[in-house]
């Protein structure tokens, strides 16, 4: 593929990843992709070979922001009480995108389960969170392992889906205080 090429097939995914964002997964299509680029239709069935290839693609690209900020929260992360812990893991799961692509974040567990050929996207980018969380507990002085660290994610996935489910106003704030009282039940210090 050339160099152009390659370039028009980035911003489709990157188109993708903005109707998921934005829409969520019932709303993307090659025509839906191919408006919004600006571009003939005939352009997203030429890079992709289906809408399973287009969304497969969208999910690693939308992964990969999600990662990036994962390791961001880390890096920036300063140990302190409970809460401060509680607070960067909601942020790390929480990930970059705000509202309503948090919604799409969580909209990723049902298609997975939907479309198998999901899943894998979805095994690794959680595979990638239960590793830069065991490095959050560690920089915390907290030994876990990834078990532990899959146990969290699960946690704070369930109470920002709750939080948001229930039209909390601040679904982030409300996770991070169950979240900091449940963290020393849980993972003692």
């Amino acid at each position: 593929m050339t160099e152009r090429g390659e370039r028009r097939k980035a911003e489709l995914v990157e188109t993708a990843v903005d109707i998921i964002l934005g829409e969520g997964f019932a709303a993307l299509s090659h025509r839906a992709v191919a408006a919004r680029a600006g571009v003939p239709l005939g352009s997203t069935t030429y890079y992709f070979d289906s809408l399973e290839d287009l969304t497969v693609q969208a999910l690693v690209r939308l992964g990969g922001r999600f990662r990036a900020h994962a390791e961001e929260v880390l890096a920036g992360f300063e140990p302190g009480g409970e809460r401060e812990l509680a607070a960067a893991l909601v942020r790390m799961v929480a990930g970059p995108v705000g509202e309503p692509g948090a919604l799409a974040f969580y909209e990723r567990y049902v298609q997975a389960g939907r479309h198998p050929a999901y899943a894998g996207v979805v095994r690794d980018w959680n595979t990638d969170l239960v590793r830069v969380i065991v490095s959050l507990f560690a920089r915390a002085g907290r030994d876990v392992d990834s078990d532990d660290a899959r146990l969290a994610l699960a946690l704070t996935d369930g109470l920002l889906v709750n939080a948001g489910g229930e039209g909390v106003a601040d679904p982030e704030g409300a996770a991070t205080t169950a979240l900091a009282a449940a963290l020393p039940r849980l993972f003692p210090a």
